[in-house]
């Protein structure tokens, strides 16, 4: 009777549920009962919350590391995982059955780990204005120059993108003097990124075309072969940390530029997250 109520305590005392931060896909794990007998069987229940403002792709759910316990059949555990496309707001849910192996002490408390990968697409506009060193001029001699600032940043519910540029907006486009853009990519949310690949980032330009500018490649980057081309990352970046290492792009003015020429530079970035979660069981004997 005394080790039937000391169960019963320790379901109770387990029975909490925590809550998570508001990120942009919620893991979260809960078994039921939390406290078995050995080779009794508890059922972990994952639930999946989609709390971002777009969608999330190729979302698949597992639980990786099962302790002590042992999954009553992993295969269908994995099916019941792959959700394919979650999109905002949208909330899954599957469970599995686990055993509790046989333990050698009067009580063990175990751990199930799980994770959840997906794909998703990140999107920054910069506007860039680029003036002639003539135009400055005149705008100093009469009315002055309106300075926007040097540092943008950028982020969802995972990643943030930083955009430095060499000195404060607009770019001042001198004889012997170049200019330069930073971009700088760091997780912010509560998982993990392995790995950025040059196909992974896109950076599109945009000229105005009402001012009756055709040329696009205002931004140029340095290739292997040490020749300018079409800004893009050129290389795979690991994180240190949380942030990526940061690659930089040289700032032409177009050979058929206005005084002033207004640009778009349009970022994409497609990442793919991991968060976990875990849950524990108390095995007794």
């Amino acid at each position: 009777m005394l080790k039937y109520f000391s169960l019963a305590m320790l379901i109770f005392s387990l029975g909490c549920v925590t809550t998570q931060p508001n990120y942009g896909l919620v893991l979260n794990l809960q078994s039921d009962p939390p406290a078995v007998f050995q080779n009794s069987i508890t059922k972990v229940h994952v639930d999946i919350t989609n709390t971002d403002i777009k969608r999330l792709e190729n979302v698949k759910a597992e639980i990786f590391n099962p302790g002590l316990m042992s999954p009553l059949n992993n295969q269908l555990c994995v099916q019941r995982g792959d959700f394919g496309t979650l999109f905002a707001g949208e909330f899954r849910t599957f469970s599995c059955d686990f055993s509790a192996r046989q333990i050698n002490q009067d009580r063990v408390r175990t751990t199930l780990d799980a994770k959840a990968i997906f794909d998703a697409d990140f999107e920054a506009v910069q506007q860039v204005e680029l003036i002639t060193e003539q135009e400055y001029n005149n705008r100093v001699a009469s009315s002055g120059v309106q300075l926007k600032p040097q540092s943008y940043v950028y982020n969802d519910r995972n990643i943030e993108l930083r955009v430095d540029f060499t000195d404060s907006l607009p770019v001042v486009i001198k004889e012997g003097r170049q200019f330069f853009v930073r971009f700088t990519i760091r997780n912010i949310g509560n998982g993990f990124i392995n790995a950025l690949k040059p196909e992974d980032v896109s950076i599109l330009q945009k000229p105005s075309l009402e001012q009756g500018i055709t040329e696009s490649n205002v931004l140029q980057s340095v290739n292997a072969q040490g020749n300018f081309e079409p800004c893009r990352l050129e290389e795979t970046l690991l994180p240190i940390g949380k942030e990526f290492p940061s690659f930089s792009c040289q700032i032409f003015m177009p050979s058929n530029a206005r005084a002033i020429t207004n640009y778009n530079f349009i970022i994409q970035i497609r990442y793919h997250y991991e968060i976990r979660d875990s849950v524990t069981v108390d095995i007794v004997r």
